[in-house]
């Protein structure tokens, strides 16, 4: 009897020494998995933050980037200084560029150089972009081309693909040639309406001269959209997108008060029906300070005004009173003019339009990030 329970006791102890290092076990292995989970936390909580870091250094930097191309057109002039004549601008350095702030407290700084020595019409835009504290970096670049908004003018005042009809004392001149008027269609004078070049009259209501060309062969089969690129240099729709001021209307419109005054602007109108106005003592733009005025519609200009630079008109052009243009038109329609309508070369308005005017694309592939 005595074995029979001294055996039951000693089964009994090892069942429980047993149970005892499973427990032992199972806690090792919790505290283990507790242990593991916890390091895991601290790891992804520290490649998170080390991932948020770096994001908010990258979206500093790109804002940097963005900030950088308006600020480079803006102050394009003051950032391409040589002052050593090596070719290559000087280090440009303002309050306005470096050590800027955003609100989440990350800072974009900007610099610029040019690649390629003595082209100063391509710009790299290096930026560099810091996290809110400090410990995350990160680089991006982009290289911009400026091109002029007018690429291409003939050494005339006026080139149409249409009729031009002129009378009253309306004229055409350019005293710094010989050329008036390359039309794609007829050429009709009327009383008073003459031509003028540097060796006087020219053409008037008794015959047309040398100055003038008519039916050009070229000119009579020309599509708008060449017609455009030959002086612009590219498409309508993508030159669009760079423009200074814009304005679309869909019917008979005045732009007086929107342009009086205006000068050194790319300016563009999408006039879809009657026409674009133009009248009173409106002056556009200066000799020195030249525009590019687009009307992608009729045009209707009268009274007194004046536009120093260079006009594109898709359509047919309605000139009367003492409207004048200083340095050149192309009218893809016809174009009319009576009183005493003037339409000048002027050479040293479209010189100064071709080189103060201009609009920044980026390069494509040649944005870099570090």
């Amino acid at each position: 009897m005595m074995n029979l329970i001294s055996s039951f006791i000693s089964r009994t102890r090892m069942r429980g020494a047993l149970v005892l290092a499973i427990s032992l076990a199972l806690l090792a292995s919790a505290t283990l998995i507790v242990l593991i989970a916890a390091n895991s936390g601290s790891i992804s909580s520290k490649v998170f933050g080390a991932q948020y870091r770096s994001a908010q250094a990258f979206m500093a930097a790109q804002a940097g980037l963005d900030f950088g191309e308006a600020y480079l057109k803006a102050n394009r002039s003051s950032i391409i200084q040589d002052s050593n004549l090596d070719g290559y601008i000087d280090s440009y350095t303002s309050i306005q560029t470096q050590n800027v702030s955003l609100p989440n407290g990350s800072v974009f700084s900007v610099n610029f150089s040019n690649p390629i020595v003595n082209d100063f019409d391509l710009i790299e835009i290096i930026v560099t972009g810091t996290s809110e504290d400090g410990t995350a970096t990160r680089f991006v670049s982009q290289q911009i081309k400026f091109m002029p908004v007018l690429f291409h003018y003939e050494q005339l005042p006026l080139v149409i693909l249409g009729d031009v009809s002129m009378s009253g004392s309306a004229k055409v001149r350019n005293t710094e040639g010989s050329a008036t008027i390359r039309s794609g269609d007829d050429i009709r004078l009327y009383s008073g309406a003459k031509t003028i070049n540097s060796s006087g009259i020219m053409s008037t209501s008794s015959g047309l001269s040398t100055d003038v060309v008519e039916e050009d062969g070229v000119l009579e089969d020309m599509e708008q959209d060449l017609f455009f690129e030959n002086h612009f240099g590219v498409q309508s729709s993508f030159l669009k997108l760079f423009t200074d001021l814009y304005y679309q209307n869909y019917f008979i419109t005045s732009y007086d008060s929107e342009l009086d005054g205006q000068q050194g602007k790319f300016i563009w109108i999408d006039q879809t029906f009657g026409s674009a106005v133009l009248a009173g003592n409106t002056e556009i733009g200066s000799s020195s300070d030249p525009v590019v005025l687009v009307i992608d519609g009729n045009l209707s200009v009268s009274g007194g005004v004046e536009i120093y630079g260079f006009v594109y008109v898709s359509g047919n052009v309605y000139a009367s009173g003492t409207a004048t243009i200083n340095g050149g038109i192309i009218v893809g329609g016809n174009l009319y003019g009576s009183g005493n309508m003037d339409i000048i070369y002027d050479s040293t308005a479209l010189q100064n339009t071709q080189s103060n005017l201009l609009v920044i694309g980026k390069v494509p592939g040649s944005w870099r990030d570090w």
